[in-house]
């Protein structure tokens, strides 16, 4: 193999190792142990596993307990006995989780544990999800392709010349030697055994990868039948159970799953003869009243996603394989660990050694310094996979922390009124449960992530505990637990709307599965199990009552539930079914004379300003809208709470969406809520007016120009506090601007030739700079020679582009990415895109004399690049790529919706010659650079890239203040944007202070290479 690929194959390798690697090596030390844990739980707590005088199980007795001691809410799996002597187990989900042993017979309780009790408990969650929900088992799942990658790199590395050497393990040449070889031998000899134990944990781990596998195999998995309302009878049961049976004789029952809906069907979960799974995966569906049987779905008939779990979990657990397998299993599990420890061994011992290495050159600092720098790559790398396992450790914990807190803002807002009447207790236990909610969500809200904002929601949430403890009037604490509760969304980005409209018809199937025998088939609260219920299930026609609950409100109940409550939690439904479930819900409060009235607005294009997407439509409640837009808004909203796909059947065009934000902005500032507002009009710029600025320019420069100016001057107005009249004066300049770009658009769309002129310089605007940047490098690495530096340059910029395609996709159709994120984004990216090229910039011109660049021949271009060096080269590629790949692609997907079908051909047109000259430039970069003297081609390098580290400078705060994250104090001035000029005090300040750096640093570097000819002409130089 090529020493360079080995040596990135062998980075790979470790710095996988050492980062996700540590996470296998838990999963597996943990699922090993599991394979004792429960044996060894069995036998030491007999009396919960097993019961004397064996019988048939009674499932009517188990059933008439477990439903008297358990909220019509609870949801039970039982597990009857297998073998002769064991007990039935009761597994509970509901307000209390865990699980129960009963005796079969006589149903007498044996002990109970919840969820994480007892060791085998503790093991199998942090085993399984890491402590993380679905977050861990994410993180698991990347991890075993982690391991797939260090699998394939070790065995790249090991793959030997000399088979007769290659599993040789020595012994007598010391520790380090000997660990080395039995890493190598192990991992190659075993990497693929231990690949199936990873392969298949990953599997289980994460329900995603099996819809994926069904996904591709084209056949829709088979969904359990929906029954009609009927009231379960607990000897049904035993009747269902008789009747699966019968079906197939020589099955066995693993799991009987008793649904906490009476009208959801029974399903018993059957073990065939032929089924490798140990528990079964055949279901017979059964009516929970009268046991008839409603579907017969068998193993192998199943989905091809779901029917591999019947060999992936006994594969897993090695049970496939019987007693031989699972002690395979168990030392295989063992092994990872194993891998862990010797590969970090030989990590620590080889920095020990290349540090008494180091320090033996200390005679030769230019040496020392780049051996310095090789470090400097694997801590980053080594630092990032840690704080990146950490991160999404606490993801799962702080977003459900979040939710929760929402959750008991938008029920104290709504329920308050129910406790306190006139300054007096109106209800003692609602009064207590509201003062129990105020302290929870103080205490929640104390250990949120670190924000700046969390002192102010602090000090608010003990506003709202005080006005609740001195009963204070209904409406000021639910205007108070309202406002903390918009807070708590824009403190920590809560995302508060589903990615796409939800399935009302889903919703309906769910609510009549899920929800109708509590609160009744038509949402009144008189369902069959209403009954005997305190409080009684919620009456979703209770106007009042509805009026001030959001659509997001209700999804935080079907998500979370409600404590002290038959309302459970129904967090087990995924998030498009638990919000179907929340719309539908909401409608049951509009009449069909409201929605009619609301539809013929929509149709006559009066709801777009208001909603103008999903947020207001998904956040805002019945009063909330009718304060802000009247009667009308409240028809529009349940027409669109009934029809949301009205909304997202087409995107509002950017100045549509421009328009109704500032509308927004205005209305919000005009009731004080400036932070709201302020928020609203960088929307309006960033995800609006943005967007079309390429095409406005070619129209109407001076446009363009002049609503930048204008809506820079409506935020600068909000910021500052201004009043309402003056922000009214700017917000109704710029609308009126923007009426007039839309008019300028919309004569010039037609046109191919403004669409081949504007695809051309969106593509020759946004990749100058970068060109440049990355022709530059790549002319250096021309001049050194060296074709082992150029490729990760070619790596950097490919990469750049492929992860601003990803990056777009994400945005689109997986996740909102804001227009502020974006921009923070570039801003960022630019400023350490600046503070990199101007360090390669002072680092070329220092070169730019000839006895200088002969010295760093001697030194570094005659051996190889050091690491340092080919990372910052290939990161400065990377960075002036993509601090623009994801914005051009955005530009260009506004241009192609603008242009319409019959403009796309200009629009590839415009987009191939821009690609073509942009090519040309860097060829022609290129070929000048090889006819420069070497001193020229070095400092006039090192100018440029300096020059465009000032560029880099004021655009990389000019998008931090368009994201409002910096201040935009206005000054007279010129406007060059491809320059990075602003007229703007922070961008101006920002490049003066750049260009007085690069000043120094230039002189510095002259200094340098001064001293350097001296000691040449001293008789010092080569």
């Amino acid at each position: 193999m090529r020493p360079f690929l080995q040596h990135w194959w062998l980075k790979a390798h470790r710095w996988l190792g050492l980062s996700l690697g540590m996470v296998l090596m838990l999963a597996a030390f943990t699922g090993s142990l599991l394979l004792l844990a429960d044996p060894l739980d069995e036998a030491i707590n007999q009396h919960l596993f097993t019961a004397n005088d064996p019988g048939s199980v009674a499932y009517g007795a188990v059933m008439q307990k477990i439903r008297g001691e358990f909220p019509p809410a609870a949801a039970f799996t039982l597990r009857p006995p297998r073998h002769p002597g064991e007990s039935l187990q009761v597994i509970v989900r509901g307000p209390w989780t865990g699980t129960v042993f009963l005796h079969p017979v006589t149903a007498k309780e044996l002990g109970r544990r919840g969820q994480s009790e007892g060791f085998a408990g503790f093991l199998f969650t942090l085993h399984s999800s890491l402590f993380a929900g679905e977050v861990g088992k994410a993180v698991l799942a990347i991890a075993a392709l982690a391991y797939v990658v260090m699998l394939v790199s070790g065995l790249v590395l090991w793959w030997p010349v000399r088979w007769g050497q290659s599993f040789s393990i020595r012994t007598g040449v010391g520790l380090t030697r000997s660990l080395f070889d039995w890493h190598r031998v192990g991992g190659a000899v075993f990497g693929l055994l231990v690949l199936v134990s990873v392969a298949t944990g990953a599997y289980m781990a994460w329900q995603p990868l099996a819809k994926l596998v069904t996904h591709l195999s084209g056949v829709q998995p088979l969904r359990p039948p929906v029954v009609s309302t009927a009231a379960m009878r607990v000897d049904a049961i035993g009747t269902a159970v008789e009747r699966a049976q019968s079906l197939f004789a020589s099955a066995t029952v693993g799991y009987v799953q008793v649904p906490n809906r009476n009208d959801a069907p029974v399903r018993v979960r059957l073990r065939l003869p032929d089924d490798p799974h140990p528990n079964g995966l055949t279901s017979v569906w059964l009516h929970p009243a009268s046991a008839e049987v409603l579907a017969v779905h068998r193993w192998n008939e199943l989905d091809l996603g779901t029917r591999a779990y019947s060999y992936v979990y006994p594969l897993h657990i090695g049970e496939l394989g019987g007693i031989p397998l699972m002690i395979v299993t168990f030392l295989l599990g063992m092994l990872l660990p194993g891998f862990a420890i010797t590969g970090t061994w030989l990590w620590w011992r080889r920095r020990a050694n290349k540090r008494k290495t180091t320090a033996s050159q200390v005679a030769e600092p230019e040496k020392s310094t780049a051996s310095g720098r090789t470090h400097m790559p694997r801590r980053i790398v080594s630092l990032l996979s840690i704080l990146l396992l950490l991160a999404l450790s606490g993801i799962a914990y702080a977003a459900e922390s979040t939710r929760t807190v929402l959750h008991l803002l938008d029920y104290i807002a709504v329920d308050y009124t129910g406790a306190v009447e006139d300054g007096k207790i109106k209800s003692v236990d609602e009064y207590k449960e509201m003062r129990e909610f105020a302290g929870q969500a103080q205490e929640l809200i104390k250990g949120l992530p670190a924000n700046p904002a969390q002192p102010a929601l602090l000090a608010e949430a003990t506003a709202l505990a005080q006005g609740i403890d001195a009963k204070a009037a209904a409406s000021v604490i639910s205007t108070k637990a309202s406002a903390l509760r918009w807070a708590v969304i824009r403190a920590y980005n809560v995302q508060v709307t589903p990615k796409s409209a939800p399935d009302l018809k889903r919703g309906a199937g769910l609510y009549a599965a899920q929800c109708a025998v509590c609160h009744g088939v038509g949402g009144r609260g008189d369902g069959p199990a209403a009954k005997g219920l305190d409080p009684k299930p919620s009456d979703f026609h209770d106007l009042n009552r509805m009026a001030q609950r959001s659509a997001y409100g209700l999804y935080n109940t079907v998500t979370l539930g409600v404590d002290g409550t038959a309302m459970a939690s129904f967090a087990q439904l995924s998030e498009e079914d638990r919000w179907a479930l929340a719309f539908f819900v909401a409608n049951f409060s509009a009449d069909d004379a409201v929605r009619t009235k609301g539809a013929a607005l929509w149709r006559a294009g009066k709801g777009r300003d208001p909603f103008p997407d999903l947020a207001n439509v998904v956040t805002l409640s019945m009063n909330e809208v009718k304060e802000r837009f009247g009667d009308d808004g409240v028809a529009l909203q349940a027409f669109l709470r009934d029809s949301p796909q009205a909304l997202t059947a087409a995107k509002p065009a950017p100045i549509e969406f421009a328009v109704a934000a500032l509308a927004n902005s205005l209305d919000a500032y005009r009731q004080g809520v400036r932070v709201e507002a302020a928020q609203l009009a960088i929307q309006a710029y960033l995800e609006g007016f943005e967007l079309i600025e390429a095409s406005l320019q070619n129209v109407d420069a001076e446009l363009m120009t002049r609503i930048e100016r204008e809506m820079m001057a409506y935020r600068s107005a909000i910021q500052s506090g201004a009043p309402v009249t003056q922000v009214e004066r700017e917000a109704s300049v710029v609308i009126a601007s923007l009426d007039e770009a839309r008019a300028k658009l919309a004569g010039a769309r037609i046109s191919q030739t403004t669409t081949f002129v504007s695809a051309l310089v969106i593509l020759l605007r946004e990749g100058a700079e970068a060109i440049l940047v990355v022709a530059a490098i790549l002319a250096f690495t021309a001049r050194t020679g060296r074709k082992d530096a150029r490729r990760w340059v070619h790596v950097g910029w490919i990469a750049a582009l492929a992860l601003g395609l990803v990056t777009w996709v994400v945005s689109n159709y997986l996740v909102e990415i804001s227009g502020a994120s974006r921009e923070i984004t570039e801003g960022v990216t630019a400023l350490f895109a600046a503070a990199m090229l101007l360090y390669v910039g002072y680092w070329l011109h220092s070169k730019s004399h000839s006895h200088a660049w002969q010295k760093f021949i001697g030194n570094k271009v005659t051996g190889t690049l050091s690491a340092g060096t080919v990372w910052t080269l290939g990161l400065v590629s990377f960075l002036a790529v993509y601090r623009e790949a994801f914005e051009t692609v955005l530009f260009y997907q506004a241009l192609a919706t603008q242009a319409g079908p019959q403009g796309h051909a200009a629009l590839l047109g415009g987009l191939a010659v821009g690609a073509a000259l942009l090519v040309a430039v860097a060829w022609a970069i290129l070929r000048a650079s090889v006819k420069l003297p070497i001193g020229l081609f070095f400092s006039t390098s090192g100018l440029v890239l300096v020059v465009l580290a000032v560029i880099f400078t004021g655009q990389g705060i000019a998008a931090l203040q368009e994201a409002g994250k910096i201040g935009s104090d206005a000054v007279s001035f010129i406007r060059l944007p491809l320059l990075g000029i602003y007229p703007t005090l922070q961008t101006l300040t920002a490049q003066a202070g750049a260009i007085v750096i690069s000043a120094f640093a230039l002189w510095w570097a002259t200094r340098a290479r001064k001293s350097v000819m001296d000691n040449a002409r001293s008789g010092g130089g080569l």
